[in-house]
């Protein structure tokens, strides 16, 4: 009898082995494509593994993390549900599935995520930084600044947007010297955009407008794109929100001629940020007028038709901003939304498609 268990638990240890070197081979094939940025094809490798291995949280963490950068939200949502449900002890699966809600603006969800985390692991800076804007979007914000004070404590990787971050909070509890303050120590660790809007509203409620304007204007030079505004809006302080007087006595001595190129260029990013886009759209035709081959200037123009509901034309100026420029992956998502509120759902998503293959090179491949 004794003779006969030895055998079954024999044959037993050796299944799990043999399981094991399945997923072994299955998670390297896996993390080769993710060296050669080939995130389908990872992704199929983590699915092959849930297949023979539903109860591996860790395939389904993988693979929720491969989808949540690849902007696949509610399969990464799906993904981390299923791993959380698998093994509730794990800080990273309740991280990234509060990262999932944060990037889809459910922050109440977001928060409910980021708390777990925290229950588990208390000091990550990373997790107070991001529960921290959770709280700011939600306006809550002393629990904001509880979270963003954590962060610096714990030594944040990226001060400087903890900082910034901390600054609009106290701008909005009218705590101006601790935000005025806050922002300076942010722009001294590097300078970023929120920290520059933050300084330019302050300006602004003190009515130092061509100050504030100088500021917004250093914002928008350090956007990463100019694609999309619309999340920076709140940083407009009301008394210059769409105040064409303004921008204009603040350029009062721009000459529109060859010399002028960039004040021009400054004028219409200006000018789009506070919604006046005719006129940036008239001194952006200036500017092409001037250098005919900058694919930044006809992407501008191209936003700016598109908020004026040109939408041919706009089509007209991103053609021509992506022949000038071809690798910018922003100028084929924008396309793509104009053609696909056009009608044109076959090159529309054609754009996008491309835009998300050109996107994932930016994906974090150590996870």
């Amino acid at each position: 009898m004794r003779k006969i268990f030895l055998i079954i638990l024999i044959q037993a240890v050796s299944m799990n082995c043999y399981s094991q070197n399945i997923k072994d081979e299955i998670n390297e094939c896996a993390r080769e494509y993710l060296d050669l940025q080939l995130y389908q094809e990872a992704i199929d490798e983590y699915s092959r593994i849930i297949e023979l291995f539903p109860n591996d949280s860790i395939a389904y963490f993988d693979r929720g993390y491969i989808k949540l950068y690849y902007k696949d939200f509610k399969g990464a949502n799906e993904d981390l549900s299923k791993a959380i449900d698998i093994d509730t002890s794990n800080v990273d699966n309740y991280y990234t599935r509060g990262l999932v809600q944060f990037e889809i603006k459910d922050y109440l969800n977001s928060i409910a995520d980021f708390d777990t985390a925290l229950n588990l692991e208390e000091d990550n800076s990373d997790l107070h930084y991001y529960r921290g804007i959770s709280h700011s979007e939600l306006k809550n914000y002393p629990k904001a600044i509880f979270d963003f004070d954590f962060a610096l404590k714990l030594n944040s990787s990226f001060p400087e947007l903890v900082l910034a971050n901390k600054a609009w909070a106290e701008i909005n509890l009218k705590k101006i010297v601790a935000a005025k303050n806050d922002v300076e120590s942010s722009i001294k660790s590097s300078p970023n955009f929120t920290a520059y809007f933050c300084k330019a509203y302050i300006f602004a409620e003190a009515q130092k407008i061509d100050t504030a304007l100088f500021y917004y204007l250093s914002a928008l030079q350090n956007l990463d794109s100019l694609a999309d505004l619309s999340e920076y809006k709140k940083y407009i302080h009301p008394s210059i929100n769409n105040n064409i007087k303004a921008v204009n006595k603040y350029f009062k001595n721009i000459k529109f001629d060859s010399e002028s190129e960039s004040d021009i260029y400054n004028y219409c990013i200006l000018n789009t940020f506070l919604n006046n886009y005719q006129i940036a759209l008239d001194s952006i035709d200036i500017a092409i007028n001037i250098n005919p081959i900058k694919a930044n200037y006809y992407f501008l123009k191209a936003c700016c038709l598109d908020k004026l509901n040109k939408q041919q034309e706009a089509l007209v100026s991103y053609d021509k901003a992506i022949k000038l420029c071809h690798i910018k992956s922003i100028f084929y998502l924008r396309r793509g939304n104009i053609k696909l509120a056009m009608g044109d759902f076959e090159a529309g998503k054609n754009d996008i498609v491309h835009y998300k293959k050109m996107e994932r090179i930016f994906i974090d491949k150590d996870f």
